[in-house]
């Protein structure tokens, strides 16, 4: 079974596991749906949505960490299985082939359970702003937790800290720009809003929604740019 699912185009065995994942999540929210208000479910593992009831009865959950925890694993795994194929092809060209296709399915499940189990925090904005911000947040964090990755995966670890301290450098700059974002706060359909749902404490600034999904974009960006020089800068550096 292993060696048929491995013989499968790398896009379809991301699919492959994006299905199981939502099949089996679907399972959990079904079986540990809350029965009264204020309800609180933790989850399981961390790759389960945590269940939280309402005043009113409904049910919503914040997406953010079993996403970035799926997401990210599937990436990366996309990312080393293509980066040990041989072929001609740039690298950056099978990336893009093998990503997209799984990022976008990936969006649809999300986008499914998330109409049966509502992102927390929206429940001030109509309908149809719901669907704009849900669109527009999940198509960034998607890209986000798909594509930092590559900053660790496109080349080999190496042991010793001089060696990786690209890599310890990114990740600190990933604690210090979370940390800022959740001291921010965004303004949409007349609404405020932050786009790190556990976020609390004090608030420095309040910048347009559309602002900061445009950054998140830029940074999704940057981060293949960083990751296209790093290899080049590696190949190079071997040859």
């Amino acid at each position: 079974m292993k060696t048929g699912f491995l013989k499968l185009p790398l896009s379809v065995q991301g699919i492959v596991i994006m299905v199981v994942w939502s099949v089996v999540s679907a399972i959990y929210i079904w079986y540990n749906w809350p029965v009264n208000k204020f309800d609180f479910v933790p989850a399981f593992l961390p790759v389960f949505p945590v269940l939280t009831s309402s005043r009113s009865g409904v049910v919503t959950t914040n997406w953010q960490p079993c996403m970035a925890i799926v997401v990210g694993f599937t990436s990366w795994y996309l990312i080393r299985q293509t980066r040990m194929q041989k072929t001609k092809t740039s690298l950056f060209i099978r990336l893009i082939r093998h990503l997209l296709p799984v990022w976008l399915f990936m969006g649809t499940c999300f986008l499914l359970l998330n109409h049966w189990v509502p992102q927390m925090g929206l429940a001030r904005f109509s309908d149809f702003e719901q669907l704009v911000l849900i669109l527009a947040i999940f198509s960034w964090q998607i890209g986000l937790f798909g594509s930092v990755p590559l900053l660790w995966a496109i080349n080999p670890y190496k042991h010793g800290w001089s060696a990786n301290k690209w890599m310890w450098l990114y990740l600190l700059t990933a604690i210090v720009a979370l940390y800022m974002l959740s001291h921010l706060k965004f303004t949409f359909g007349g609404h405020y809003m932050s786009l790190v749902a556990a976020s609390g404490g004090a608030i420095w600034a309040t910048f347009p929604f559309w602002l900061g999904w445009t950054v998140g974009m830029l940074l999704i960006g940057l981060i293949w740019l960083l990751a296209r020089y790093q290899y080049h800068n590696e190949n190079n550096t071997q040859g």
